[in-house]
Formats: structure tokens, sequence, C-alpha cells
């Protein structure tokens, strides 16, 4: 096995690619929505 530091990168498919562009704004998406409710409850609203 080679040492990692002489690994490249994979090659990401452009379905990986999309794929993991959604998850990543799903993930931002649904971090937002946390801090929006926890900043609701915190106010008393």
């Amino acid at each position: 096995m080679p040492p990692i530091a002489l690994l490249t990168a994979p090659k990401l498919s452009t379905g990986h690619r999309i794929g993991l562009t959604v998850l990543r704004a799903y993930l931002l998406i649904a971090m937002i929505l946390v801090i929006v409710r926890v900043v609701q409850l915190a106010l008393g609203a």
C-alpha cells in the first residue's frame, strides 16, 4: 500500500459532485433553521 502522501484525490463524477453539493446545502439549511429555532426559544417568542 502506498504512503498516503503519494495518493491523489479521487476523480468525482458529475453525479457524485451534484449529490455532495445537495447534501452540503441541506446540512447548511438545517443548521440555519436550528439556530433560528434556538434564538426564538431564547427570546421567548
